[in-house]
């Protein structure tokens, strides 16, 4: 869940099996559903699960990012309409990704950094369990995510569910293995700093 600026609480509500919503509860106890997944998977025309592992409200955009396992998706909801700015990740009509190679598959904590771009952990491939940092330009004029700092593809540490990848004060990263008990912390230039099992 997240807490708002206002004091609202906003979380992924279970609605049946396999279905979610976005609904906020407000300081004086009104709630409402902010946006319904089910409904944007039929407006897309494709036939999928909703389950989410992840919502992050981002106070500079006054959007959340919603982030989906059951089909690898991140969805940018704009927090005040509930409407579906844009999407990132394995749908129809997301942003592409530069390079191809630098998909994002069974993402968690998606979130926006100080400086606007798109961080998250990710396993490195379709099918793998090796968890990789993603970080990503956002170029909205030609909708494509433009990877700007990767590290982990190729070392073998894998994570099964979940992870986590925040940007520290000074610049460096701490990534968070999720199910695998290991955090480590990488310089900009890819240098592991901290490594703890």
């Amino acid at each position: 869940y997240q807490e708002m600026p206002d004091g609202s609480l906003a979380w992924g509500a279970w609605t049946g099996s396999y279905d979610e919503a976005l609904r906020i509860v407000r300081p004086d106890g009104s709630s409402e559903t902010l946006w319904d997944c089910d409904q944007f998977i039929v407006d897309l025309g494709i036939e999928r699960s909703c389950a989410s592992n992840t919502l992050n409200y981002d106070e500079a955009t006054n959007t959340f990012l919603y982030s989906f396992f059951t089909f690898e998706a991140v969805i940018e909801i704009d927090a005040t309409s509930g409407e579906p700015l844009r999407w990132f990740g394995q749908l129809p009509g997301a942003y592409a990704f530069d390079p191809p190679s630098s998909e994002f598959f069974y993402q968690h904590g998606a979130h926006y950094t100080d400086s606007g771009t798109l961080l998250l952990s990710s396993h490195s491939s379709d099918g793998s369990e090796e968890l990789v940092i993603r970080e990503y330009e956002v170029d909205t004029a030609s909708e494509t995510l433009r990877e700007v700092f990767s590290f982990g593809d190729g070392l073998g540490i894998t994570g099964p569910d979940m992870g986590d990848a925040y940007k520290l004060p000074g610049g460096n990263i701490l990534h968070n293995h999720g199910t695998n008990p290991r955090l480590r912390e990488v310089t900009p230039s890819g240098e592991v700093v901290w490594d703890l099992t």
